[in-house]
């Protein structure tokens, strides 16, 4: 058997002038939501991601923050 090694990249943009203001690396098997609060910088009220991000507004550190997780399905091509 062979051994697969995965690292994901966690990046927080600026919605408006689309500059990043945080990125986190952890391996592949850490789950996106656990990461969401490190990309947070406090004055957001929307935080856009993909579905690993459910769950967002209930988790202990990020609760009480007033931001809400947008997800944008894609479609059938893998294009939203």
């Amino acid at each position: 058997m062979k051994a697969h090694v995965g690292v994901d990249a966690h990046i927080g943009v600026d919605k408006d002038s689309g500059l990043i203001h945080s990125v986190a690396a952890t391996g592949a098997n850490v789950q996106d939501v656990t990461m969401a609060a490190e990309l947070l910088h406090g004055e957001e009220r929307v935080f856009y991601g993909d579905a690993g991000y459910q769950g967002l507004e209930k988790r202990e550190e990020t609760a009480g923050r007033g931001v809400s997780h947008c997800h944008e399905a894609k479609s059938a091509t893998g294009i939203a």
